[in-house]
């Protein structure tokens, strides 16, 4: 956070709006983290007034909480509402791949492949921020790309939301053996193998929520 990230249309508290969900969104300020209204306005170059208005509009998203006689947190990431809107993607996105694997495009195909990045020699996860915000916005577009190419538009929005709901917990805890199973998927995709498709994607998904749940 600093003076300079605010430069850019639109009004002040709108700019700080949106740098602080991205830095709750990105893992930058972490789960249960305290937020002094000062500290930000300071770091932004700004009153508090603004802050202080920010902070009140992320309440309501519940990226933030006001605790009594605390002031505010950041939200910690509920283990119960991962799982879920892991449930409920799975159900989605296995309906949405079977779908997908019936009549995905070439063109969709090469889209997909160019989200998936080099992985790193180590295996291990991600620990370097614009690593994480890259492999995790790829990561998040991948999926939706892959919704997409069912040609149900509700269901591609439906996925869509409930990516929205887990995107904290992606990037607070990112795995780097997602790259390897979406490499698969596509292989699968483009053998127009459906049920391998399904197969791999619930797979996936399931291996996303165990990952997840070593946070908590």
């Amino acid at each position: 956070m600093d003076a300079a990230s605010l430069k850019g249309d639109g009004s002040i508290n709108d700019r700080i709006y949106g740098n602080l969900k991205r830095e709750l969104t990105y893992g930058r300020l972490r789960p249960e983290e305290y937020l002094r209204d000062k500290d930000i306005a300071k770091a932004f170059g700004v009153s508090k007034t603004p802050v202080r208005e920010t902070l009140a509009d992320l309440v309501k998203e519940r990226f933030i909480q006001l605790r009594r006689r605390k002031g505010p947190w950041s939200a910690p990431i509920d283990p119960r509402e991962v799982k879920d809107n892991i449930e409920l993607l799975v159900i989605l996105e296995c309906a949405a791949v079977e779908l997908a694997g019936k009549q995905i495009t070439k063109q969709k195909l090469n889209s997909l492949e160019r989200l998936i990045l080099p992985q790193s020699l180590s295996g291990t996860p991600l620990d370097n921020q614009l690593e994480i915000k890259t492999y995790g916005h790829n990561n998040i577009e991948f999926h939706k790309l892959t919704a997409v190419s069912s040609g149900n538009r509700s269901l591609a929005r439906a996925i869509s939301k409930v990516l929205e709901e887990l995107t904290r917990a992606i990037f607070v805890y990112y795995s780097s053996q997602t790259i390897d199973e979406h490499a698969d998927l596509i292989d699968a995709l483009s053998r127009r193998d459906a049920a391998e498709a399904r197969k791999i994607f619930t797979s996936h998904l399931e291996v996303t929520w165990n990952n997840l749940l070593r946070m908590f």
